[in-house]
């Protein structure tokens, strides 16, 4: 639906992390393909359309994020580290909806959810309309924005 480069949720990202995450993609490295290994963070919303955002960091960098979120240079916690995720996600998804939806539109963010291991982040309905990777020194992160069908339709009028 939305070119990577361009669309709403690739700059909401590069945004956040640059903001939050003291992280600066590398925009000149080659595009990946498949699918990032790593923890992944699910926000779910509704409002104008209803979805969801799915946020994968790479083993490698959600540590590094979650240290410069904290500003500390130990290794975080396995739940401080779910903890910035969630908040990296949270904070994407709330960035990206106004891009997309316009500004005076108002969606419900659920609380972000880690998936666990095995766990099917394709599970539920909605078509992606958006897709973005990133590499970074430490690391990638992979974003998936899934529109539900009807959002979708009204996207494209």
């Amino acid at each position: 639906m939305f070119k990577e480069n361009d669309s709403p949720l690739f700059q909401a990202a590069v945004m956040t992390f640059e903001q939050l995450g003291f992280l600066l993609p590398d925009l000149e490295e080659e595009k990946m393909t498949g699918t990032v290994a790593g923890t992944t963070a699910q926000v779910k919303f509704s409002g104008p359309f209803d979805g969801r955002l799915l946020v994968t960091l790479s083993r490698e960098l959600l540590p590094v994020m979650t240290g410069n979120m904290l500003g500390e240079d130990d290794i975080p916690s396995l739940q401080q580290q779910n903890d910035a995720l969630g908040e990296l996600a949270n904070v994407v998804c709330g960035n990206t909806l106004p891009l997309i939806a316009g500004a005076k539109e108002i969606f419900h963010l659920s609380a972000p959810e880690i998936l666990e291991n095995g766990q099917s982040p394709m599970a539920e309905d909605g078509a992606m309309a958006s897709r973005v990777y990133l590499s970074f020194m430490d690391g990638q992160a992979e974003l998936r924005l899934f529109i539900d069908p009807a959002g979708q339709k009204r996207l494209a009028q």
